[in-house]
């Protein structure tokens, strides 16, 4: 039951209270003034009426009395259906609104692919989330606390919550895991990270994952139980600083290109090429993706994970190669689009480039 619908049926509780109390009261002061009751006597016929127990074996009462008593016997059923209303309905509703919501997860998971698995939702977990939000990467986004969904609304997170351990199997594999291309496990304790790491590790050996790590003592740990990258906040947050402090033009030029596209133009993306794409086999000055793209290759990694910075012209692109581009991002998506055609001459006509000799 979300915040808004506990509230509504809060109020309703709360009125149907208030409602009981008054009715009470005039029961009271009515049985008092009609009968000449004691206060005892006339709380006692009054609970007697709204409760329809009819257990009353006093003096008969007078008619003005017994009209009394109808009317109070009336309006505590009214009162009583009226409770089992609220109660029923909040059961009910939360129930299947429960199921389907079970089912609506199920369905939206099990058409994912590629997407990235997020554990934890601290102050850190909430900033990667809000990221992926900003570049619409789908995620599925782990947590125990259930209140958590309310911060990811608050963040127009439109991904997918689930509640519960992310150290466990089940939670992972209904969060798509062997599907997934990476797992962040961002928690606050080291001890929760590892466990995470290594179920998930379990699950996918191919998964790449990527871990918080408070204490670095505990880097080697979670190496071993199959993190691929470790990250220390506060030892990232330092040496930034310190390029901050040293070279700031460098590192403000480096900041935008990693996390200010709003602002600039120009980005840095890696790009992995996929298997049968033209570019694979070819050489990047036959490619060249500079004329035809208007992109600069600024490395390339193999996928023995040698990194080739400046690559030299003659340098030959494989299957699964990585490059690292840098580029507007409408060049960019140029890349993307060569990635995908038949051959480079169809991807020249369509872009009615002239090639270069």
């Amino acid at each position: 039951m979300n915040i808004s619908k506990k509230k509504s049926f809060i109020k309703k509780i709360l009125r149907t209270t208030f409602i009981l109390i008054f009715l009470i009261a005039t029961g009271i002061t009515g049985y008092m003034q009609i009968e000449n009751a004691s206060f005892t006597d006339a709380f006692y016929l009054t609970v007697i009426a709204i409760s329809t127990t009819g257990l009353y074996s006093g003096p008969a009462l007078s008619v003005h009395g017994k009209i009394f008593t109808i009317f109070l016997i009336i309006v505590g059923i009214i009162m009583f259906v009226q409770c089992i209303n609220i109660l029923a309905t909040a059961v009910i509703n939360d129930y299947f609104n429960s199921v389907f919501r079970k089912r609506r997860i199920f369905n939206m998971i099990k058409d994912l692919k590629n997407h990235i698995i997020i554990c934890g939702c601290g102050e850190l977990g909430i900033e990667i989330i809000k990221e992926m939000t900003d570049k619409k990467q789908e995620c599925v986004v782990i947590d125990r606390n259930p209140e958590i969904k309310n911060i990811l609304d608050s963040v127009n997170f439109s991904g997918i919550f689930l509640e519960g351990d992310a150290a466990r199997d089940d939670i992972l594999e209904s969060a798509g895991i062997t599907r997934a291309r990476c797992l962040i496990s961002c928690m606050g304790d080291d001890a929760q990270n590892v466990f995470a790491v290594l179920t998930a590790r379990e699950l996918n050996k191919s998964l790449h994952i990527l871990s918080r790590c408070v204490s670095s003592s505990t880097k080697s740990k979670l190496l071993r139980a199959g993190a691929n990258k470790i990250i220390l906040p506060n030892y990232l947050g330092a040496k930034r600083m310190a390029a901050f402090a040293l070279r700031p033009e460098i590192a403000n030029f480096l900041d935008t290109l990693m996390f200010d596209e709003n602002n600039s133009d120009i980005r840095i993306e890696n790009i992995t090429i996929p298997p049968n794409s033209i570019l694979s086999g070819k050489s990047l000055s036959e490619l060249k993706l500079p004329a035809r793209t208007g992109i600069i290759i600024v490395a390339i990694k193999n996928t023995d994970g040698a990194v080739f910075f400046n690559p030299a012209h003659n340098t030959i692109i494989n299957n699964l190669d990585m490059l690292i581009a840098l580029g507007p991002e409408k060049n960019i998506q140029k890349v993307y689009e060569l990635i995908e055609m038949e051959s480079l001459e169809y991807f020249d006509k369509k872009n009615s480039i002239k090639k270069s000799n």
